[in-house]
């Protein structure tokens, strides 16, 4: 459960969707806040990134400066907007003192601290690999080291301590455990013996038997493929028992066959199988761990504090009767953008900070929710609606009309997510569009189309998308779409069209695919600060400058390790 926030102390809530306006009502509230009376410089506002900090100000400060409001547009360069890393890291230095160590501290970058945190969790894999690596292969899981990276970085998004997560892996073990059935009453070895046995008998059945049939012969495969695992001494995985239990010969050979599915069937209750998912869980959760005790030290023995300690000390900072004293004097409204990205341990933040300001105001999309960044979650938006705004006093409001996509667009993305979010206690009106500022001119097509990627594989279905652009390029007029300088249709030009994926990787491939059918393609790449050769290049300069500095010098020796 969130906790509400003090009665006295409101806490507003607007649900935006991307095109709604959401910018406009941030900059209306904060010009709204400073009318009535509010300093400029008691203002927090929290964006997630520089680029949307700056825009914030510069519109606010614009609006002001349009009335002529001079005086405070200039004040409010004083107020406190930034990235939540930002602002609460500035708490954090103005009440150093109060934390018991020196306002300076030198704050590990994101990039920077991705990579030592990396470093330091080779060090704790190293010293689980011997008893994972054969796990991990038994469960087909390709690289156990990611778990491991996750887990931590969800641990310290939700202030969970390392120290704890033994009773996190217990915890998680139970729940996998309750779905599946009781172990056998036979040995692992047992099974695995009559398994073997099975598909020995099998192989030289299906060998020398007259069903040459093709989806015979596919099942054929796979039995003496699972033989020879056997026969080699080797370990077969779960996956692969899992895939015996659903061999599918050709009628002939059904019986053949049988022994071996039955006995595959057992797997879920494999005593060796239950042994292996709770040796992994514990194992990945030890290393992760372990991971942040490494990780720990070195940060303490250096001086160094990343974006995470500074909001775990900006926690402890904001149970202070000292430090919240001192902040209601100088903090008066509170404004979070993009409210559905927060973390769990930001949420805290700002239910706090919420305590010590006059009012809050929180905007966010809970549609934007389900990629899951920072281990955010839908249901924050909503919990928070049901228990934080009305408990403290506040409003909720919807902006309803959509001043970017066209009718169509609108009403399709209505009916994909109103009936989704219901199911998480989301009211239709909450993420429904109501209404649209555009319509749709008479030269423009339907606003959404259908495209079956025919190919019997990836590339032939990238290849088939690019096609399909290629006949809208040739036909640009079938296409218009809106100029907004001129407010009128126009045909369409490649500039116009984006293509979006789930991965860089996948980006790539679809680049590659337009490319191999001539249609110019670009695409965001890394910067160059980015490559392997420049971090090596910048971490060598940092250590010719400094040479205590230990982070240097341990990036230096890690790439060299890589090459």
């Amino acid at each position: 459960m969130i906790a509400a926030a003090d009665a006295r102390k409101p806490v507003d809530l607007v649900i935006a969707s991307a095109g709604t306006g959401k910018t406009f009502r941030l900059v209306d509230e904060i010009r709204q806040a400073i009318d009535a009376g509010t300093a400029p410089s008691m203002i927090m506002a929290t964006t997630f990134t520089n680029k949307a900090a700056a825009e914030l100000v510069e519109r606010a400060r614009s609006r002001l400066i349009g009335e002529g409001k001079t005086d405070q547009a200039a004040g409010l360069l004083s107020a406190r907007v930034g990235t939540v890393n930002s602002t609460f890291g500035r708490i954090v230095a103005e009440f150093a003192l109060n934390a018991g160590r020196s306002p300076v501290a030198d704050v590990i970058s994101e990039e920077r601290q991705a990579r030592m945190f990396a470093i330091s969790a080779e060090v704790a894999i190293a010293r689980r690999a011997g008893e994972l690596i054969p796990i991990a292969q038994r469960l087909e899981i390709g690289n156990w080291e990611d778990d491991v990276q996750r887990l931590a970085d969800l641990a310290r998004q939700n202030d969970v301590g390392g120290a704890s997560l033994a009773h996190h892996a217990q915890r998680s073990w139970n729940g996998l455990r309750a779905i599946f059935p009781k172990p056998s009453s036979q040995t692992g070895d047992a099974l695995n013996t009559r398994l073997r046995g099975a598909l020995a008998e099998a192989e030289g059945q299906l060998e020398g038997g007259s069903d040459t049939t093709a989806t015979t012969g596919k099942v054929k495969d796979q039995v003496a493929e699972a033989s020879a695992v056997f026969r080699s001494g080797r370990d077969l995985s779960w996956a692969s028992w899992a895939r015996l239990a659903k061999l599918k010969p050709a009628r002939g050979s059904v019986d053949i066959v049988q022994p071996v599915v039955d006995i595959a069937l057992q797997h879920a209750a494999h005593p060796g199988l239950h042994a292996d998912l709770e040796a992994y869980i514990h194992g990945v959760y030890q290393t992760a761990s372990q991971a942040l005790q490494v990780y720990a030290d070195y940060k303490a023995g250096n001086g160094l504090v990343d974006f995470i300690d500074q909001e775990h000390e900006a926690l402890q900072l904001l149970d202070a009767p000292e430090v919240t004293g001192r902040l209601r004097e100088t903090l008066s409204r509170v404004f979070v953008d993009e409210f559905q990205d927060t973390s769990p341990i930001q949420l805290a933040l700002f239910l706090k900070i919420s305590q010590i300001a006059d009012r809050s105001f929180w905007v966010g999309d809970p549609k934007q929710a389900i990629y899951g960044f920072r281990g955010t979650d839908p249901q924050l938006i909503e919990k928070a609606a049901a228990e934080v705004v009305p408990k403290s006093g506040g409003e909720q409001d919807t902006l309803a009309t959509s001043y970017r996509a066209r009718p169509g667009l609108v009403e399709f993305t209505n009916l994909l997510f109103a009936p989704a979010f219901e199911t998480l206690g989301f009211e239709p009106g909450a993420v429904r569009i109501e209404r649209c500022h555009r319509g749709d001119g008479d030269a423009q097509a339907e606003p959404l189309a259908v495209w079956g990627l025919s190919g019997s594989n990836l590339d032939l279905a990238m290849a088939a998308l690019a096609e399909q652009l290629r006949l809208v390029l040739q036909n640009p007029e079938t296409h218009a779409v809106e100029d907004r300088a001129q407010g009128k249709p126009r045909p369409i030009r490649g500039s116009d069209i984006a293509v979006l994926c789930r991965s860089n990787r996948r980006c790539a491939e679809v680049a590659t695919a337009l490319a191999a059918a001539g249609i110019q393609v670009s695409i965001a790449r890394p910067g160059l600060l980015e490559t392997s050769e420049a971090v090596l290049a910048v971490a060598a300069l940092r250590y010719l400058v400094d040479p205590a500095d230990s982070l240097a010098i341990a990036e230096v020796a890690h790439l060299f390790d890589d090459a």
